[in-house]
């Protein structure tokens, strides 16, 4: 999975990709891994309980916050 965050300059949202700064062989890799794992269950139960549709992947504006 490719987790984002997004950083403000400028008054601009700027996303960057965190898999690309965490080395290969980082702790937080390996606690990721196992956590995903540990918690499929949940994932599944919750399953029907997420929309088909999706979300707007777009950043909303700082005004909206």
């Amino acid at each position: 999975m490719i987790l984002t965050i997004a950083t403000r300059s400028n008054g601009q949202f700027r996303h960057r990709a965190i898999d690309d700064r965490i080395p290969k062989n980082h702790l937080l890799r390996r606690i990721n891994a196992f956590m995903t794992e540990a918690l499929a269950f949940v994932h599944e139960q919750l399953d029907p309980y997420y929309s088909e549709i999706g979300l707007n992947d777009k950043v909303p504006h700082h005004s909206t916050f």
